[in-house]
């Protein structure tokens, strides 16, 4: 008995694990596609459920989520999911844009002092680019 019940919990945890992978698959082609709305939805329910995903692919999807928001110009949620994202530490360099999408999206939000923070944060990660230096004076 105890066999059998461990052999359904086992089955269970595998069935969600190959469900949010699945998710979160159909969610980047949506995403290669362009087809943002679409995206956002897989995303979210796929995130939802991430025990069952690694720290990177958590990571990414929420990049693309708010990057999705960014493109439909959703700046609450886009807002949303950048402040999780960075929350959880520093991002790597080719995550570096979504400090200022993030930035973008709190000005738009009408957060501008916090906005200049995070451009400013992006001035250091991305000392080439000139966008961040002009937006975090003002």
């Amino acid at each position: 008995m105890i066999r059998i019940c461990s052999l359904i919990g086992l089955l269970c945890l595998l069935i969600n694990q190959t469900f949010a992978q699945s998710l979160s698959k159909q969610a980047d082609r949506q995403f290669d596609q362009l087809a943002y709305a679409q995206a956002v939805d897989l995303y979210e329910k796929a995130l939802t459920g991430a025990g069952s995903m690694s720290e990177a692919e958590r990571k990414a999807a929420k990049v693309k989520l708010g990057y999705s928001y960014h493109q439909m110009h959703d700046t609450k949620n886009a807002e949303r999911v950048y402040r999780d994202l960075i929350q959880e530490g520093d991002l790597p360099n080719e995550y570096a844009q979504s400090y200022l999408y993030y930035a973008q999206a709190l000005a738009s939000n009408g957060k501008y002092k916090e906005s200049q923070q995070v451009y400013e944060i992006f001035n250091k990660v991305q000392y080439d680019d000139r966008r961040g230096p002009n937006f975090s004076t003002l």
